[in-house]
């Protein structure tokens, strides 16, 4: 309850700074916009354990329904108005980790599936590309029918995948671009931030700040990524 109005608070916050900070770089108005979103997350959360942890009996109906969901429903003195406040955010908390899970069963089933990966020639670019963003690691390139729409997926052993048509359907220079944009995510390790997000987004699916800063972050990271593919591709060709 009290995350309704510090999620407000944090909210109208984070939109005067992010208004204030118009002309700053992408990649900073990303960090700052997440650092509102995971804030946004914390305060309810110290608040709550500053509560049951106090030497204060815990004797309001919401904390002790959500201390104890189940524990006092079938009490004929429980808290049945705190009861349905909690068992439906648990609710709403399930649906959103179901909902989660299911995305990555999507790429795992990408993986089981068929795939071809790049050809020797891109295979160069690609490696050129991943030297000058600075990633250290291997990076696999898949590209399968199945795919929607170009995403990279894993942190310690990251991929790119790609929708098979893209290969010759674009233009070099527009499908090296957006191989650029996608191994700019990698360095910036979004697959993890991103985890972080939808977390965040599944704890408090309820409030609209929550959903308002984390879309700002969406477009703050799209819009680095873009800053940073074009900085490899012009170190790349310069």
């Amino acid at each position: 309850v009290h995350s309704l109005w510090q999620g407000a608070l944090l909210g109208l916050a984070a939109a005067l700074t992010l208004r204030a900070m118009a002309r700053a770089i992408a990649g900073l108005r990303h960090n700052v916009a997440m650092v509102f979103l995971l804030a946004m997350a914390l305060a309810p959360a110290e608040h709550f354990l500053r509560l049951l942890l106090s030497d204060a009996p815990i004797d309001d109906g919401l904390l002790r329904a959500l201390a104890l969901p189940f524990a006092f429903i079938g009490e004929s003195d429980g808290f049945p108005v705190a009861a349905a406040v909690v068992l439906s955010w648990l609710f709403g908390v399930s649906l959103m980790l179901t909902r989660n899970a299911a995305g990555l069963g999507v790429i795992a089933a990408m993986e089981r599936g068929s795939h071809q990966s790049l050809p020797v020639a891109w295979r160069q670019r690609v490696d050129d590309l991943r030297r000058a963003l600075g990633i250290a690691r291997d990076v696999a390139v898949r590209l399968s029918d199945s795919v929607p729409a170009p995403c990279t997926a894993r942190l310690m052993r990251p991929v790119i995948w790609l929708p098979l048509s893209m290969l010759t359907r674009l233009p070099p220079a527009q499908l090296e671009a957006l191989l650029a944009h996608e191994l700019a995510h990698i360095a910036r390790k979004d697959w993890l931030w991103n985890g972080v997000q939808r977390a965040i987004e599944s704890m408090l699916f309820f409030h609209p700040a929550v959903w308002w800063c984390s879309r700002r972050v969406r477009i703050e990271r799209e819009m680095c990524c873009d800053e940073l593919a074009a900085t490899a591709l012009n170190d790349r060709t310069g």
